[in-house]
């Protein structure tokens, strides 16, 4: 069965941001190790949105359809528009600086742990010390950028990756040491800043903007649907330490990976609030459409990678992730609003 088109087929059509970020990830795709690679298999969960649904052969994939109201989405929406109000991205050289750097090392821990030199991957990690050193100097004459907002109740985007912006949203008040037995400390795709310096649920929840709270309140009304609508993925006392937001540019993909075991999540559950998309998951690829919920546990969670296609529209998405420790809270701040139904 064949999925959406191609992206690729109609890039002389699209604007100059997405033929940007397209090429961008074209090239770096094409400077990795060539591995072969099948055609995805494509699910089409059924219409229905009575229950969540795990993939027939790769366990730990489920798909919500619809599983939030587009009130509760414009709500989120929102809130975001008036607490993260940058949105485009920079594409600047101190971007382009860190990704490179990331490469560099990347690369180093993988030759330095190989009993035998791989010649293709030292040229490979050659070429990324060149174009590192080409960007540090590009980034030495831009002088340095300005520092990011970082506050409880407003966020600037952190351009973790070319096309790819991120913010974090603390669930629940964590003290340093707290913080650091959780991973969430120097935790890179958030630039590496400190928890008390993410927004705070608590915060916009009781915010005096009326939008902001409202906002909040679908936030904190979705992380208590996923958990009711996942009954075979998630134990109904599970925590939840922190939400991602997410925007991935028109063009931009987010490359095929396992996520770390730090921050611990033992079940990532992604909803789309905002352009619709695809990811791949193990081989196994969906169309998701704002509202829509996947999630990935078990044997999905651990042992295939997942990655997200282009789009010809930027995406605005939150990434919950799930953990059977016990959240940062005290009990009275447990989950369990009695939210049911969609959000």
């Amino acid at each position: 069965m064949h999925g959406p088109r191609s992206p690729e087929r109609a890039l002389c059509c699209m604007p100059y941001r997405y033929a940007k970020n397209r090429a961008t990830y074209v090239l770096e795709a094409l400077r990795r190790p060539w591995a072969a690679r099948h055609s995805p298999q494509w699910w089409r969960p059924p219409e229905s949105a009575a229950s969540a649904c795990e993939h027939p052969s790769l366990s730990g994939l489920w798909f919500l359809r619809d599983v939030v109201c587009p009130e509760a989405v414009a709500d989120i929406r929102s809130l975001v528009a008036h607490s993260l109000p940058k949105v485009q991205s920079s594409g600047g050289p101190h971007t382009a600086l860190y990704a490179a750097e990331r490469e560099v090392t990347a690369l180093r821990e993988r030759l330095e742990a190989m009993d035998v030199i791989d010649v293709h991957l030292a040229e490979q990690l050659a070429a990324a010390r060149a174009g590192r050193d080409a960007f540090r100097a590009e980034a030495e004459a831009a002088g340095p950028p300005v520092p990011p907002v970082r506050t409880a109740t407003h966020w600037d985007w952190y351009e973790f990756e070319p096309g790819r912006l991120l913010a974090p949203v603390l669930v629940y008040e964590a003290s340093a040491s707290t913080a650091a037995q959780r991973g969430l400390e120097e935790f890179e795709v958030f630039d590496c800043s400190h928890p008390r310096e993410w927004l705070s649920l608590r915060k916009l929840l009781n915010s005096e903007t009326e939008e902001v709270a409202r906002g909040a309140r679908a936030l904190r009304r979705v992380i208590d649907s996923i958990v009711e609508k996942l009954p075979g993925a998630l134990s109904p006392r599970v925590g939840c330490d922190f939400l991602q937001l997410q925007v991935l540019e028109r063009g931009a993909s987010v490359t095929p990976h396992i996520d770390a075991p730090s921050p611990p999540a033992d079940v990532v559950a992604t909803l789309t609030l905002s352009g619709n998309s695809s990811i791949i998951v193990g081989g196994v690829a969906v169309e998701l459409l704002v509202g829509d919920v996947y999630a990935i546990a078990g044997a999905a969670r651990w042992d295939v990678p997942h990655e997200v296609r282009p789009s010809f529209s930027d995406r605005l998405t939150l990434t919950i992730r799930y953990s059977d420790l016990p959240a940062m809270s005290d009990a009275e701040d447990r989950l369990g609003t009695g939210a049911s139904g969609r959000a």
